[in-house]
């Protein structure tokens, strides 16, 4: 935290927008010991900033935050009303403000407010393509100070901090031999292996006619190559053998060989790299519900405070892994902001081409990746390169 100590204040002002995270980065690392910190937030963003100040709390019990409101687009009052936080202040107090959060007539009029009472006053913005704080201070030239590991945000808390609670996040994957022997697959035996798959799947939907005695008997693949997946094993012949060793039901044994066994391996692979790649936080099956809305990340990752999500598929459907894509990115970017980064781990044979189409339509340059088929055998250096596309550490 050395870099920091030069430019933290004892009265902090955050204007609060609708993604909570870059204030959250701001009141860590910006206030000093005791400091005073004032979330000012309109009436649309108030709920926002209850949550704020209650993350903030949770990390720096020792910070005074107390929440104003004023009008996002009128500036007198914006003005006034900083002006008011700011009475009593010293003259002589160190005073920042961070605008990255609230619109620009907020940052705008904030600003002009604090340089007028305060001129040597400490003046940031987080940075999100760079994961960077640009800061102004005591009328100096601007510093670029990279966040790196100084501020570590858990995928709970980030989560938390968008009113989208979770209860727990799975952090180990299960039955490496059985996963890196579909990883292994040719081409000509991934369709073998999707046409029992197909199969089990329609024998586990048809649960309530078929009773779970019934399914646990229906037998893995006889082939000699795709018995070979199952060759870490004692020898087993049916779901029901398997679904034991997994820990599960017979229904959740016969998806998981279907699909979500692709999660444990990413997450595997991610787990190997956490220390050459600064994670400090990761796991799969993560899932809220609000109402009638869900939320779920198969794979998501955590380097620093900047959220890395991955969306899984053994499909090799265009049109299924377009709409993964283009799900977890919406659900990314609410969460994560502009700093999130969004990948895409499938079977399609044209990941390229996926990614650019996606990136021509939503703008989305360098914020999303496509891994297809052909990237499975080497998915830990493709996965190395894609953490570390971003120069903040």
């Amino acid at each position: 935290m050395g870099q920091w100590s030069a430019y933290q204040t004892q009265h902090l002002i955050l204007l609060v927008g609708s993604n909570p995270l870059p204030n959250y980065v701001a009141g860590l690392l910006l206030a000093q010991q005791g400091a005073r910190v004032a979330l000012l937030h309109s009436e649309a963003t108030a709920q926002v900033a209850d949550r704020l100040r209650a993350g903030l709390l949770r990390r720096r019990d020792d910070l005074r935050i107390s929440l104003y409101q004023s009008d996002e687009t009128e500036g007198s009052r914006i003005a006034r009303e900083v002006d008011g936080i700011l009475r009593g202040v010293p003259p002589d107090a160190f005073v920042g403000l961070n605008y990255t959060g609230g619109t620009k007539a907020m940052a705008v009029h904030a600003y002009g407010a604090v340089q007028r009472a305060f001129p040597s006053a400490v003046f940031s913005y987080l940075r999100a393509s760079d994961v960077s704080m640009l800061v102004h201070a005591h009328g100096s030239a601007i510093q670029v100070l990279p966040v790196g590991d100084d501020c570590q945000v858990p995928l709970k808390e980030l989560l938390n901090l968008h009113n989208w609670p979770i209860a727990e996040i799975r952090r180990e994957p299960i039955l490496p031999g059985v996963r890196a022997k579909l990883m292994a697959l040719s081409e000509d035996a991934v369709a073998e292996w999707r046409a029992w798959c197909n199969q089990a799947r329609r024998d586990a939907q048809g649960k309530e006619k078929r009773k779970a005695d019934e399914l646990k008997d229906t037998l893995l693949p006889q082939s000699a190559r795709l018995r070979d997946v199952f060759s870490s094993l004692p020898p087993i012949e049916n779901l029901g053998a398997f679904a034991a060793l997994q820990g599960g039901s017979v229904h959740e044994a016969a998806k998981w060989l279907e699909g979500p066994w692709l999660e444990h391996e990413v997450l595997q692979r991610i787990l190997d790299l956490a220390g050459e790649c600064h994670i400090h936080d990761c796991g799969m099956g993560i899932k809220s519900t609000r109402g009638r809305t869900n939320f779920e990340f198969d794979v998501a990752a955590m380097r620093g405070y900047q959220l890395f999500a991955l969306s899984c598929t053994t499909s090799a459907d265009k049109g299924l892994s377009k709409s993964k894509l283009l799900e977890i990115y919406v659900r990314a970017r609410q969460v994560g902001g502009d700093e999130a980064r969004v990948g895409l781990i499938c079977c399609y044979d044209k990941p390229e081409e996926l990614q650019q189409e996606i990136a021509e339509s939503w703008f989305t340059e360098g914020r999303v990746s496509v891994f297809g088929r052909r990237h499975l055998p080497d998915l830990t250096a493709y996965l190395r390169e894609w953490f570390m596309m971003t120069d903040g550490h």
